[in-house]
Protein backbone atom coordinates (compact mmCIF):
# COMPACT_ATOMS: atom_id res chain seq x y z
CA UNK A 1 0.00 0.00 0.00
CA UNK A 2 0.97 3.42 -0.35
CA UNK A 3 -0.60 6.94 0.94
CA UNK A 4 -0.70 10.75 -0.58
CA UNK A 5 -1.68 13.24 1.00
CA UNK A 6 -2.56 14.66 4.72
CA UNK A 7 -5.59 13.19 6.59
CA UNK A 8 -4.93 16.61 9.36
CA UNK A 9 -4.72 19.63 7.00
CA UNK A 10 -7.24 18.44 3.89
CA UNK A 11 -7.37 14.88 3.24
CA UNK A 12 -5.67 11.60 2.53
CA UNK A 13 -5.61 9.34 -0.25
CA UNK A 14 -4.32 5.55 0.51
CA UNK A 15 -3.75 2.65 -2.15
CA UNK A 16 -3.71 -0.96 -1.39
CA UNK A 17 -2.71 -4.23 -3.71
CA UNK A 18 -3.63 -7.49 -2.29
CA UNK A 19 -2.25 -10.85 -4.20
CA UNK A 20 -5.32 -13.16 -3.14
CA UNK A 21 -3.53 -16.07 -4.57
CA UNK A 22 -1.23 -18.60 -2.97
CA UNK A 23 1.93 -20.65 -3.46
CA UNK A 24 0.00 -23.49 -4.92
CA UNK A 25 -1.61 -21.24 -7.60
CA UNK A 26 0.95 -18.61 -7.60
CA UNK A 27 1.39 -15.39 -5.39
CA UNK A 28 0.13 -12.41 -7.70
CA UNK A 29 -2.42 -14.59 -9.79
CA UNK A 30 -5.46 -12.65 -8.54
CA UNK A 31 -4.45 -9.23 -7.62
CA UNK A 32 -7.42 -7.09 -5.77
CA UNK A 33 -7.20 -3.00 -5.01
CA UNK A 34 -8.68 -1.23 -2.66
CA UNK A 35 -8.58 2.97 -2.44
CA UNK A 36 -9.79 5.16 0.71
CA UNK A 37 -10.35 8.76 0.65
CA UNK A 38 -10.27 9.97 4.86
CA UNK A 39 -9.73 13.24 6.87
CA UNK A 40 -8.50 13.60 10.52
CA UNK A 41 -10.92 15.80 12.21
CA UNK A 42 -9.06 16.43 15.63
CA UNK A 43 -9.45 14.90 19.08
CA UNK A 44 -8.87 11.90 18.16
CA UNK A 45 -11.56 11.31 15.45
CA UNK A 46 -11.51 10.46 11.66
CA UNK A 47 -13.93 9.79 8.63
CA UNK A 48 -13.35 7.67 5.15
CA UNK A 49 -14.90 6.62 2.27
CA UNK A 50 -13.58 3.74 -0.21
CA UNK A 51 -13.77 1.00 -2.09
CA UNK A 52 -12.10 -2.72 -2.22
CA UNK A 53 -11.93 -6.04 -3.68
CA UNK A 54 -11.44 -4.06 -7.32
CA UNK A 55 -9.89 -6.62 -9.87
CA UNK A 56 -6.41 -5.72 -11.14
CA UNK A 57 -5.15 -9.50 -12.52
CA UNK A 58 -6.98 -12.90 -12.59
CA UNK A 59 -10.70 -14.00 -12.01
CA UNK A 60 -12.93 -12.01 -9.91
CA UNK A 61 -14.35 -14.21 -6.89
CA UNK A 62 -15.93 -11.35 -5.36
CA UNK A 63 -17.49 -7.84 -6.35
CA UNK A 64 -15.95 -4.64 -5.10
CA UNK A 65 -17.34 -3.10 -1.58
CA UNK A 66 -17.81 0.37 -0.85
CA UNK A 67 -17.88 1.77 2.69
CA UNK A 68 -17.92 4.74 4.69
CA UNK A 69 -16.27 4.68 8.58
CA UNK A 70 -15.88 6.80 11.08
CA UNK A 71 -12.80 6.09 13.71
CA UNK A 72 -11.54 7.10 17.36
CA UNK A 73 -8.51 6.72 19.14
CA UNK A 74 -8.47 6.69 23.20
CA UNK A 75 -5.77 7.39 25.08
CA UNK A 76 -6.59 4.69 28.00
CA UNK A 77 -3.15 5.05 29.76
CA UNK A 78 0.22 7.14 29.79
CA UNK A 79 2.84 3.39 29.99
CA UNK A 80 4.66 2.35 27.28
CA UNK A 81 1.85 -0.66 26.92
CA UNK A 82 -1.55 -1.29 26.15
CA UNK A 83 -2.32 2.61 26.31
CA UNK A 84 -4.55 3.34 23.96
CA UNK A 85 -7.75 2.09 21.64
CA UNK A 86 -8.50 2.33 18.03
CA UNK A 87 -12.54 2.07 17.18
CA UNK A 88 -13.80 2.09 14.09
CA UNK A 89 -17.60 1.44 12.94
CA UNK A 90 -19.39 2.06 9.24
CA UNK A 91 -21.54 0.87 6.46
CA UNK A 92 -20.90 -0.68 3.76
CA UNK A 93 -21.63 -3.26 0.79
CA UNK A 94 -20.98 -6.38 -0.64
CA UNK A 95 -18.66 -8.04 1.49
CA UNK A 96 -19.99 -5.63 4.80
CA UNK A 97 -23.71 -6.85 4.35
CA UNK A 98 -24.57 -10.60 5.62
CA UNK A 99 -25.35 -12.77 2.65
CA UNK A 100 -29.18 -13.22 1.92
CA UNK A 101 -30.34 -16.76 2.61
CA UNK A 102 -32.10 -17.23 -0.43
CA UNK A 103 -28.91 -17.09 -2.99
CA UNK A 104 -25.31 -16.33 -1.99
CA UNK A 105 -25.22 -12.89 -2.75
CA UNK A 106 -24.49 -10.45 -0.16
CA UNK A 107 -27.36 -7.94 0.50
CA UNK A 108 -27.55 -4.21 0.42
CA UNK A 109 -26.03 -2.38 3.43
CA UNK A 110 -24.28 -3.70 6.39
CA UNK A 111 -22.45 -2.37 9.51
CA UNK A 112 -19.43 -3.60 10.68
CA UNK A 113 -17.00 -2.92 13.61
CA UNK A 114 -13.65 -3.01 14.80
CA UNK A 115 -11.34 -2.29 17.57
CA UNK A 116 -7.43 -2.71 18.03
CA UNK A 117 -5.42 -2.29 21.57
CA UNK A 118 -2.10 -0.63 20.95
CA UNK A 119 -0.38 -2.97 22.73
CA UNK A 120 3.36 -1.54 22.28
CA UNK A 121 4.62 0.74 20.22
CA UNK A 122 5.32 -1.80 17.28
CA UNK A 123 2.30 -3.64 18.17
CA UNK A 124 -1.44 -3.70 18.29
CA UNK A 125 -4.01 -6.54 18.77
CA UNK A 126 -7.03 -6.38 16.66
CA UNK A 127 -10.86 -7.57 16.23
CA UNK A 128 -12.62 -7.20 13.48
CA UNK A 129 -16.28 -7.85 12.90
CA UNK A 130 -16.71 -7.26 8.82
CA UNK A 131 -20.84 -7.40 9.03
CA UNK A 132 -20.43 -11.39 7.68
CA UNK A 133 -17.68 -13.11 10.29
CA UNK A 134 -15.18 -12.10 12.99
CA UNK A 135 -11.59 -12.09 12.62
CA UNK A 136 -8.80 -11.50 14.89
CA UNK A 137 -5.29 -10.19 14.11
CA UNK A 138 -1.98 -8.93 14.98
CA UNK A 139 -0.20 -6.07 13.61
CA UNK A 140 3.31 -5.59 14.35
CA UNK A 141 6.12 -3.72 12.59
CA UNK A 142 9.45 -5.80 12.87
CA UNK A 143 11.82 -3.34 12.02
CA UNK A 144 12.32 0.23 13.46
CA UNK A 145 13.89 1.67 10.89
CA UNK A 146 11.42 0.61 8.05
CA UNK A 147 7.99 0.66 6.72
CA UNK A 148 6.81 -2.58 7.23
CA UNK A 149 4.10 -3.71 8.85
CA UNK A 150 2.58 -7.45 9.24
CA UNK A 151 -0.08 -8.41 9.82
CA UNK A 152 -1.62 -12.48 10.30
CA UNK A 153 -5.11 -12.82 11.60
CA UNK A 154 -7.34 -15.76 11.82
CA UNK A 155 -10.73 -15.37 10.27
CA UNK A 156 -13.62 -16.37 10.10
CA UNK A 157 -14.47 -17.15 13.61
CA UNK A 158 -18.09 -17.48 13.57
CA UNK A 159 -17.27 -20.27 10.77
CA UNK A 160 -20.51 -19.23 8.79
CA UNK A 161 -18.72 -19.49 5.34
CA UNK A 162 -17.54 -22.73 3.42
CA UNK A 163 -15.60 -20.99 0.84
CA UNK A 164 -14.64 -17.22 -0.07
CA UNK A 165 -17.70 -17.08 -2.43
CA UNK A 166 -19.92 -16.15 0.71
CA UNK A 167 -22.28 -19.31 0.63
CA UNK A 168 -23.41 -19.74 3.75
CA UNK A 169 -23.13 -22.92 5.40
CA UNK A 170 -26.63 -24.48 6.15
Amino acid sequence: GAGLGDPGKLAGLEFVVTSASTVRSGFFDRLYGAAKLHRTIGNGLGVAAGIEGVTLSGEATFDPSLYVVATKVQQIGTGAYFNSVTWNGGLGTKRFAAPSADDDQQGGVGLFASAAIKANASTSLIADYTGQDLNLGLSFAPFSTLPITISPAIVDLLGDYTDGNANPKN
